[in-house]
């Protein structure tokens, strides 16, 4: 029996690199750590596990593009793995337990000190609904800049890829990206609104190796892993309704800045909305105008 946590109810049990229990894409990694300290379920190392990542500075548009690839990570059964920060890497923990999925939160410091605190709740509702919790280091070892970057490499090694939802420039994410690149892992970035600061980093990361996707499908084709079509009955949000039923004004199409005018809308909110019903297929998108989908 492992030492017990302060924050949750679990223990803290120790897995070496010559484990069997330990994930085997990392153990394969020349950079990969002596041991795991882990709190959960152990079973989800033998699981395919794909890193959703990005800024602490989320926007509205972000938190879409997250929960919609999180929603469909989980319907294609992969196990989610995150960095259980503040912005991107929350959403991803949160999104995956209300999906109904299983995620792994990888820790900077020991695994007693869960930072921000003000993530304990989060890291133990991960637990309860049968996720993991796991560092690099025991329950003494303090949390420090320079360990997130060294963290990096875990979530990079245990995945077969790693996608950013939305960084800026600089960032910590670049880390992530470059560390997965060097294990030989695919990395893959979301196309964010062009003049947004936390763009300019996708950018970058396109420049340097990363593939742009749209959809969780183009991460399966480049991985030549067969990809399930789900049929769902979608609902909208009381905000979506009021901007489809403006965009039903123009037959014909309609172009963002003419769906904002009519509808005195946000223009972040409506841009962000618009991404999220193109990607469930409520609309589509032809040239600079969006139509409701036939």
């Amino acid at each position: 029996m492992g030492k017990q946590l302060s924050w949750c109810t679990q223990s803290m049990m120790q897995i070496k690199k010559m484990d069997e229990r330990f994930p085997k894409p990392l153990s394969q990694s020349s950079f990969c750590p002596k041991a795991l300290y882990c709190a959960g379920n152990q079973d989800l190392f033998r699981q395919k596990a794909v890193a959703i990542i990005g800024t602490r500075n989320m926007t509205a548009y972000g938190k879409q593009a997250t929960r919609h690839f999180v929603r469909q990570a989980v319907e294609q059964g992969w196990c989610v793995v995150s960095g259980l920060a503040v912005g991107v890497d929350q959403c991803v923990h949160e999104s995956t337990l209300e999906f109904g999925g299983k995620t792994i939160a990888v820790v900077a410091g020991g695994l007693s000190q869960i930072t921000p605190q003000s993530n304990e709740f989060l890291a133990r509702n991960i637990l309860k609904q049968g996720g993991l919790v796991c560092a690099e280091y025991d329950d003494a070892v303090p949390t420090e800049k320079w360990r997130y970057l060294q963290r990096n490499r875990i979530i990079a090694g245990m995945c077969s890829a790693v996608i950013v939802v939305e960084a800026g420039f600089p960032s910590g994410t670049f880390s992530t990206v470059n560390w997965a690149l060097q294990l030989g892992r695919d990395a893959f970035v979301i196309s964010g609104p062009y003049f947004s600061p936390y763009a300019e980093g996708t950018k970058i990361l396109i420049n340097n190796g990363a593939m742009l996707i749209t959809s969780l499908k183009d991460v399966h084709d480049e991985l030549r892993m067969p990809y399930i079509c789900i049929k769902r009955d979608e609902k909208t949000t009381e905000f979506e309704t009021k901007m489809l039923e403006t965009m039903r004004q123009f037959p014909t199409g309609a172009r963002v800045d003419e769906v904002v005018a009519l509808g005195s809308f946000d223009r972040s909110t409506c841009l962000s909305a618009l991404f999220d019903l193109e990607m469930r297929g409520i609309v589509v998108k032809n040239g600079a105008k969006y139509m409701i989908a036939v």
